[in-house]
């Protein structure tokens, strides 16, 4: 039996959009937050989390959706790990037009006490390559309580026909004794977009039974909210595991009250501790 195993059962209730046309990000995106992700999975969401621990990490994704035909097809697989805060990753995404586009990514961080930096460089392959810089920051204010921040679509790229305009991320994160973590978070879109400046929100919570139950069992849930703090997504998970873990999510569409799974993905993850002590301390 492996040290650790996880596996998370998650609900998603995503908001339809015009991005969903474009290169996917990582389902593991959508319960990760840049204030508190530290490990391979941070490169795709900020690069700063990849020296927040001093760690080895290796990630695997797949992601099945729902097609017009009402069955599942393979929709992405994503790899990627992450050494002493230098990370790189692929991900392959198929559309529902049967094309295909590849995306490689890779970043690199660094940790100076209580803040840590990074960046990463990603290249869009379709019909021609597109490329963007994003840049991050993590900022430890207390013991326990985190800053993050991120800069996304430096480049402008244009992904399949939409150019991804400047992002900006901001977030806390809070934790306490290993049992309880909240994460927020401010999505600011360059307001050159179609609609002028897009504002949206992001929460989310972590409870880890371990330590009551003495079982490496957590319960997360997060929301994704619109400016008028609407409801856009809703996700809800069981995770078991430590250091090896696998998660599969299951993702659903709300449309006229009516909620069914549209998307489920696989996510494996494992990691090792290299010895050092973490630069946020």
């Amino acid at each position: 039996m492996p040290r650790a195993l996880l596996a998370a059962a998650l609900l998603t209730f995503p908001a339809l959009a015009p991005a969903a046309a474009q290169f996917r990000a990582p389902r593991s995106g959508d319960y990760l937050f840049a204030a508190s992700v530290q490990d391979a999975r941070a490169l795709w969401v900020n690069p700063a989390g990849l020296a927040v621990i001093f760690e080895a990490s290796v990630m695997g994704e797949i992601l099945v959706v729902r097609n017009g035909n009402d069955d599942f097809s393979l929709a992405q697989i994503t790899a990627g790990f992450n050494s002493r805060g230098f990370a790189f990753a692929f991900r392959r995404d198929r559309f529902d037009d049967s094309t295909a586009g590849n995306t490689w990514r890779f970043g690199g961080s660094r940790a100076f006490r209580k803040v840590t930096v990074g960046a990463s460089f990603t290249i869009y392959a379709a019909d021609i390559n597109q490329r963007e810089v994003d840049l991050g920051i993590r900022l430890l204010l207390a013991p326990t309580l985190q800053v993050g921040a991120v800069l996304r679509h430096i480049g402008e790229p244009v992904v399949r026909g939409v150019r991804l305009r400047p992002t900006g991320v901001f977030g806390l994160s809070w934790s306490a004794g290993g049992v309880i973590q909240l994460n927020g978070e401010t999505t600011l879109v360059d307001p050159r977009a179609p609609d002028g400046l897009e504002v949206s929100y992001r929460a989310g919570v972590m409870l880890s039974l371990a330590r009551v139950m003495r079982l490496p069992l957590g319960i997360l849930s997060a929301l994704d909210l619109r400016d008028d703090l609407g409801v856009d997504r809703l996700l809800f998970g069981l995770v078991l595991g430590g250091a090896d873990r696998f998660a599969l999510v299951g993702g659903g569409a709300r449309r006229e009250d009516t909620t069914f799974i549209d998307g489920i993905s696989l996510t494996a993850l494992s990691t090792r501790p290299l010895g050092k002590p973490s630069g946020l301390r």
